[in-house]
């Protein structure tokens, strides 16, 4: 039985990892200087086509407020206040950085107790965060409130990745929902265009990493899976690093370090209170 657990432990860290390096290889996108295609676009194609498999399977054919709520603040909000937010794109990763802290706070609310060990250790990868990129508080009142939209899509994602496992409907009837509101909000902004290399980058990094991030939903505990938020930056830190012969200096090392220590600190204390 204890050798049963390991191997299912041993799968759902290496489908982690896998995610992790999926979402961590898109400076190789942008270096690459694909087409510009909008956020919304890539992710209405991705949501639809994962709803589509999902639905060849009869116990996923269910519908559910609760699963249509969940796939829209996971993944149709975030998106949209972070376009609305106008923010850098540095300043926006070191927002989401606090996605771990938010998701530790809710599971705490949610047993009547949160962990210290646990909330230290979501700090340690907001730390890390901030020794990696670049960081400006508001200067305005203007940039304030970009601050405060991308914080709302923030905290949407933290609480729907806390409900969504438990959300009947969630992967079928919900991701469709959301991708109709993805597809309405890039009709919205013409004209729409989508080149084959951006296609095959949907086909062969999004749906992946949409399809192994709902495999992993139900089966870790969601502090272990906010390491999302952070081991994609360690690993676009290191995969830059050797490919491009970057220099690492003290701090992006430091930083690195923090990002991975958290991590796997998340990870053993989620296993450890389940």
């Amino acid at each position: 039985m204890a050798s049963c657990c390991q191997l299912a432990l041993m799968r759902q860290i290496a489908a982690l990892l896998l995610l992790c390096f999926l979402w961590g290889m898109e400076w190789l996108r942008e270096l690459l200087i694909l087409p510009a295609t909008p956020s919304t676009l890539r992710a209405a194609i991705t949501c639809t086509f994962a709803a589509l498999l999902y639905a060849l399977f009869p116990r996923e054919r269910c519908s559910s407020w609760r699963g249509i709520a969940s796939a829209l603040g996971l993944f149709v909000f975030p998106i949209l206040l972070q376009q609305a937010a106008h923010l850098s794109g540095y300043t926006s990763a070191a927002l989401w950085a606090l996605t771990p802290v938010l998701i530790v706070v809710v599971c705490g609310a949610q047993a009547a107790g949160l962990r210290q060990e646990m909330l230290i250790a979501a700090l340690a990868g907001v730390a890390g965060t901030l020794l990696i990129l670049p960081f400006q508080f508001p200067a305005s009142v203007t940039d304030g409130l970009h601050w405060l939209i991308l914080l709302a899509g923030i905290v949407s994602a933290a609480v729907a990745s806390v409900i969504a496992p438990e959300a009947a409907g969630f992967r079928t009837s919900g991701l469709l929902s959301g991708a109709a509101v993805l597809w309405i909000a890039t009709l919205a902004r013409r004209p729409i265009s989508l080149s084959l290399p951006e296609l095959l980058w949907i086909a062969c990094i999004d749906l992946p990493a949409m399809l192994l991030l709902l495999w992993l939903l139900p089966q870790m505990r969601p502090e272990a899976l906010s390491t999302r938020y952070l081991l994609p930056m360690a690993i676009t830190t290191l995969t830059s690093w050797i490919a491009l012969h970057q220099q690492m200096t003290v701090r992006f090392a430091s930083g690195t370090i923090l990002l991975i220590a958290s991590s796997m600190s998340l990870i053993l204390l989620a296993r450890r209170t389940a």
